[in-house]
């Protein structure tokens, strides 16, 4: 079964996602602060269902990463979280990845939206 894979540097960011998308009835849902530890899940799972990521964390950006999994699985989705979408959006990697402001009432709905939408897609959960 497919997961949804979220990376932040914050680690109350990634159990609160988990947290709302189980709400949802999404549970299979990993979550990681290591953006290394992500990839390695991935290499060990197969390609993930989505992955929510923060932008700017301590090892890597959160495009950067997505660009890594995509090495190893084309077309995986993602969205891209940040307290600073000016900067996220001015980042020619982000360039087709949704980038959701943390701070913007409804960023949550919008994960768990994008979330459903793959399940949809991929008749998983």
């Amino acid at each position: 079964m497919k997961s949804i894979i979220i990376v932040d540097d914050f680690e109350d960011i990634t159990l609160m996602i988990k947290h709302v998308l189980e709400l949802a009835d999404i549970t299979n849902v990993y979550t990681t602060s290591d953006p290394a530890e992500a990839i390695s899940y991935t290499i060990k799972n197969g390609r993930p269902l989505l992955i929510v990521t923060g932008y700017d964390m301590q090892q890597t950006t959160g495009s950067q990463l997505l660009l890594n999994i995509n090495n190893l699985y084309p077309g995986t989705p993602g969205i891209i979280m940040t307290s600073d979408p000016q900067r996220a959006n001015a980042d020619d990697d982000t360039k087709g990845i949704p980038v959701i402001y943390k701070n913007e009432s409804g960023f949550l709905n919008k994960i768990v939206e994008l979330a459903q939408e793959q399940i949809l897609l991929y008749g998983c959960k």
